[in-house]
């Protein structure tokens, strides 16, 4: 018969393994005379690193978000490369190119364990290993694969980006949720391979311990491929969502204290995350470019156009829409689209003519209610905010809202003329590109 345990809170003030000795007293009632048997027991208590790897959700407890120590660093990451951040790309991929090559850039290494590597421990689930806290690998700048998975994990989270964590024969790495649906890969990466998809959602795993070492694509790649070695053994891998596991396992107690770390300069963080960027844009853009030139239709100089616009290449992101209309001069999506470049110039007058044009348009086609009619609508809004006409950017927000109130409420600002929302927003934000000119 198993006996479990009452502890209370001294349990988390413990440091690495404490030999204990108690005692186990049994009173019980034998032929209507009371009897009692005592048994001496000795046992280690392991501190709050350690656990066994006989359920692999275990390791959720380590992925400590509130940490302010962890929230502290995350956000001095995001505030220095916000200015490199591309509106038109995904949040979380961006966010989680940040944190890992900021970890690089503070010296965050691999190294693994020389008592328990994970390799052993993992194949041997009774076994007592030991996990670093967050906190902890941080400042001493190295770990194994458990403890940078854990690290890496726990400042995601710490900026909204739901995480998980991969296991395959003797190895653990990372995973989080890019919130784009599965239909919509080539948002991520053009080839549906670089992403797992979870329940309709795409996921992006990364090998952590080529922190310091490889570019984040590379750390992406290496994931995927290791994901897919066993796509024939799926019993072998395993995706682990932390916070459903943390309902099973909950973070562990922290006694939270400043880590007195020496962060990355800006600058440099900001460099590397852009550098990054560049080499995730150029994987998109080479696929439409090559598209481009296969077929040479209007959509696909359409789509090009707007991959540039999302990078920031204005230049060609206008030959790209030129190229469109020189195939259709009336094609409306690309008539919108070098509209929203003048709007991000900024020349909104400029771009509010050409808007009023293509409004005119649809509404000659009576086309008013379409999606291509929701999205002129709400850069029409946009526009006129910015030049504070705020009644004219109501109306036409509302409009918007009629045709489709869930797409209209991210820009719910337009139809507040006191709230001055968008003063607070980037140049980029409240314009919508056309990539398919859904009727």
């Amino acid at each position: 018969m198993k006996l479990l345990a009452v502890l209370n809170q001294e349990v988390f003030r413990t440091e690495g393994t404490t030999p204990l000795t108690g005692e186990v007293i049994v009173t019980y009632t034998f032929k209507g005379r009371p009897a009692e048997q005592r048994q001496p027991l000795s046992y280690d208590l392991q501190d709050k690193t350690a656990l066994s790897w006989d359920d692999n959700r275990k390791v959720a407890a380590f992925i400590t978000p509130a940490d302010s120590a962890l929230r502290n660093y995350a956000s001095f990451v995001r505030q220095a490369a916000k200015e490199q951040v591309l509106p038109g790309i995904n949040e979380p991929l961006q966010a989680g190119m940040q944190l890992y090559r900021a970890l690089g850039l503070q010296g965050v290494l691999y190294q693994a364990d020389p008592v328990s590597p994970f390799t052993r421990a993992q194949s041997a689930p009774q076994t007592v290993d030991s996990i670093s806290l967050p906190r902890d690998t941080l400042k001493r700048i190295t770990g194994d694969c458990d403890d940078l998975t854990v690290l890496f994990d726990s400042l995601l989270e710490s900026v909204g980006v739901e995480t998980g964590f991969i296991t395959t024969p003797g190895h653990i790495y990372s995973a989080f949720n890019t919130g784009q649906a599965g239909a919509d890969f080539r948002k991520i990466h053009p080839d549906r391979e670089m992403t797992i998809n979870v329940e309709g959602s795409l996921w992006v795993p990364v090998e952590i311990t080529l922190l310091g070492k490889e570019g984040f694509l590379d750390a992406w790649r290496r994931g995927v491929e290791e994901w897919r070695q066993y796509e024939g053994s799926p019993e072998k891998r395993g995706l682990y969502l932390t916070r459903a596991s943390q309902q099973v396992y909950r973070p562990v107690g922290l006694k939270e204290t400043d880590l007195g770390l020496q962060y990355a300069r800006p600058e440099e963080i900001a460099r590397a995350f852009n550098q990054e960027l560049d080499r995730v844009v150029e994987v998109g853009l080479a696929e439409l470019i090559e598209a481009s030139k296969k077929r040479g239709s209007k959509d696909d100089y359409n789509r090009l156009g707007v991959a540039y616009a999302q990078a920031r290449r204005y230049p060609q992101a206008q030959a790209a829409f030129d190229r469109a209309l020189a195939l259709d001069p009336g094609f409306l999506a690309a008539r919108i689209n070098l509209a929203n470049l003048l709007f991000l110039k900024p020349d909104y007058q400029s771009a509010l003519a050409r808007y009023q044009e293509a409004w005119k348009s649809l509404q000659a086609k009576g086309q008013e209610r379409s999606p291509l009619a929701l999205k002129l609508m709400v850069n029409l809004s946009s526009t006129y905010y910015r030049l504070e006409r705020f009644g004219e950017a109501q109306q036409y927000y509302r409009l918007a809202q009629s045709v489709n109130p869930d797409s209209a409420a991210a820009f719910a600002y337009l139809g507040d003329s006191t709230a001055r929302a968008a003063e607070q927003r980037g140049p980029g934000e409240g314009v919508l590109f056309v990539e398919e000119e859904v009727k």
